[in-house]
């Protein structure tokens, strides 16, 4: 059996979903392992419409890539 990649602090993982608003799913701290990881990603409503990916870099830049959620 291969090791699970996202156990521990080797690999992480975040995830947001954004249309005209961006909502945090779950940050870089919330999934253990692979199959937390893929539990959560298929338990992701997503939404049809517009998409304002500007929006959605500019959340993750201010909000995501810091150390409180989980990245230095």
């Amino acid at each position: 059996m291969l090791a699970d990649p996202f156990a521990g602090d080797h690999q992480k993982a975040a995830l947001i979903v954004y249309d005209s608003l961006v909502r945090e799913q779950f940050d870089f701290n919330d999934a253990y392992n692979t199959h937390d990881l893929q539990s959560r990603i298929l338990a992701t409503n997503y939404s049809s419409g517009i998409t304002l990916t500007e929006k959605a870099l500019e959340y993750a830049q201010k909000y995501m890539f810091t150390s409180y959620k989980g990245k230095y």
